[in-house]
């Protein structure tokens, strides 16, 4: 934070980007959609990642929860099937047609970072992990992982797994790979 030494008022340690007028309110005072499109897209994504970030354990799971709250929400707009990101306690919620993002989604003996089901079927779709190397690179937990990814194979679940660089990299590609196996 600094302070403009000669008449005392406030400067944001923020450093704005140098096209400021993608971020100003356009004349028409329509509330949220009376700002820039840049700027609507900045506060959507903020809104993405909020759906998931307080159901989730770290960063990568953060960012492609976001990732796939974007594609379905997207994709779903215009279907008859909708789409809700929930804990595993309010999945009971959701009758009629939903495709459901469920964050640490405990099934059998395990904890999944997401699972996708829908609200009429108790049985997952596809299990995701999100493989930081913290939780995921000793010999024991690749064991781990392995025993999980087998578990859900014999359930008829598919397993996605991606590696925190893979989510910083491309989160695009990694929900492409999701999307194919619905």
């Amino acid at each position: 934070m600094r302070t403009d030494a000669d008449d005392g008022d406030f400067r944001s340690a923020i450093e704005w980007p140098e096209h400021r007028s993608h971020f100003q309110r356009n004349e028409d005072p329509g509330g949220y959609r009376s700002y820039s499109p840049q700027f609507q897209e900045v506060v959507a994504a903020a809104a993405r990642q909020a759906a998931v970030a307080h159901l989730c354990e770290s960063p990568i799971e953060i960012r492609l929860g976001a990732m796939l709250v974007l594609v379905f929400e997207t994709a779903f707009t215009d279907a008859n099937l909708r789409f809700a990101v929930c804990s595993q306690a309010e999945q009971v919620n959701y009758g009629g047609r939903y495709l459901l993002l469920i964050p640490q989604y405990k099934w059998k003996r395990w904890r999944y970072d997401f699972a996708l089901r829908y609200s009429i079927d108790p049985k997952p779709l596809v299990f995701i992990e999100c493989d930081g190397k913290e939780f995921h690179s000793t010999p024991e937990q690749r064991a781990t992982d392995k025993k999980k990814d087998e578990e859900a194979r014999r359930a008829g679940v598919f397993m996605c797994r991606f590696t925190g660089s893979q989510i910083f990299k491309d989160p695009v590609q990694c929900a492409r790979e999701i999307v194919k196996c619905l």
